[in-house]
């Protein structure tokens, strides 16, 4: 029975092994070539046509400067600048705020003085509650003709003839008004919901200062920088120009790295030392108001925190904001620190103005005090960490 049993084992392996041989399965390959993720992008250009009457005004279309220059504005004059939008990707949320304002007396000459008793005493002038405008969206619907500096057709109309001063209102210590052009809310200007949409929109602003104004504006000067902002409308559904340009409040925070170079794209944190530094500060306000500490830095060696403004070398215009010497074990602790700033951060001139600002905590012997040089980044120095801060300086 046994040499039976071992015949038979052998027998089902054999058969076993040649059955295996046998099989076969089918199969079948394709390739999909070319996949990529490619990051879109939001870019927006601004440009302007203007009139206004002879005298009165001087236009030009350098880029970042002025659209209305109205130096010599009598009563009786009038003219319009027509704001055309070019958005060359991705619809998107816009915002027009204007900050940074002067409204002002002046001077105050015989015939003010004779109108207005107060001019000497508050310095408030009177010409944004004379100033009126008329703004409407210039797409030429209606029969209209688009973007053409007139109102026409049945081309809707945001504001007819209101006086400037309507639309400001006190922030902190600095007067500014933001005009929602596109976002979500009732207040938007193209509409609740309504995207800027890809391609030129025209927005027109047309001004006027009636005959009847009196001598209290005589020598009153209004003025103020104009931010042009947006943002994707894609998975961004609560968007609020008021809610984005309103002040931070409380304390805000930046860890600053040491960072891996890459001339290809944004640099790497290295967040596995011991070498970083944190800043803190009490949100937006007439003062920067802050604290630094920083550890495992070269010892007894001087530091300086700065605003760096691209392009290199960080001067556009860029910042001293404070300068400090390690400790023994290399960390500082700087406490309570207040400066004021003298301007918002990013500056317009800032070519991450758009992001947000650089702040670096780098060797004094590298900084002259407005600018990086020489350019020699090590361990040693610390970075944003690809995090952009806003700081709004409410009284400049």
């Amino acid at each position: 029975m046994k040499k039976i049993f071992r015949s038979s084992a052998l027998v089902l392996v054999v058969a076993a092994i040649a059955g295996y041989a046998t099989y076969s399965f089918f199969s079948d390959t394709e390739t999909s070539t070319g996949n990529t993720f490619t990051a879109g992008a939001i870019d927006l250009t601004v440009t302007h046509t203007d009139k206004a009457t002879n005298g009165a005004c001087q236009f030009s279309n350098t880029v970042g400067g002025p659209i209305f220059n109205c130096t010599d504005v009598k009563p009786g004059d009038s003219g319009e600048s027509t704001l055309k939008f070019n958005l060359t990707s991705n619809p998107a949320w816009a915002c027009v705020q204007v900050n940074n304002v002067v409204d002002s007396d002046n001077e105050c000459n015989d015939p003010e003085l004779a109108a207005e008793s107060v001019c000497t005493q508050n310095g408030n002038g009177e010409l944004d509650q004379h100033l009126n405008l008329t703004i409407w969206i210039d797409d030429g619907a209606g029969a209209g003709e688009s973007c053409d500096n007139d109102q026409s057709g049945t081309e809707q109309v945001l504001a007819n003839n209101v006086p400037l001063s309507t639309f400001m209102t006190q922030v902190g210590n600095q007067t500014s008004f933001v005009l929602p052009v596109a976002d979500t809310t009732d207040q938007s200007m193209l509409g609740k919901n309504h995207a800027l949409p890809v391609g030129e929109q025209c927005l027109g602003i047309a001004w006027s200062v009636p005959t009847t104004t009196g001598n209290e504006v005589q020598t009153d000067k209004l003025g103020g920088d104009l931010v042009f902002y947006v943002e994707q409308e894609r998975n961004n559904s609560d968007f609020s120009c008021a809610t984005h340009f309103a002040p931070l409040q409380g304390t805000q925070t930046l860890t600053l790295e040491n960072e891996t170079q890459n001339a290809t794209g944004p640099w790497t944190p290295i967040t596995n030392d011991a070498k970083s530094a944190t800043l803190t500060w009490q949100g937006d306000g007439p003062t920067f108001n802050y604290t630094l500490t920083a550890q495992s830095l070269p010892i007894n060696t001087p530091y300086s925190l700065i605003y760096y403004a691209d392009p290199f070398p960080g001067n556009n215009p860029g910042k001293l904001i404070g300068t400090y010497t390690t400790d023994g074990s290399g960390g500082i602790n700087s406490g309570a620190q207040v400066i004021d700033l003298g301007m918002d951060l990013p500056a317009p001139a800032d070519a991450n103005f758009g992001t947000g600002a650089k702040i670096w905590l780098i060797p004094s012997a590298n900084y002259t005090g407005t600018s990086v040089s020489p350019w020699a980044p090590d361990d040693n120095w610390l970075f944003e960490g690809n995090v952009y801060i806003h700081y709004n300086d409410t009284d400049n």
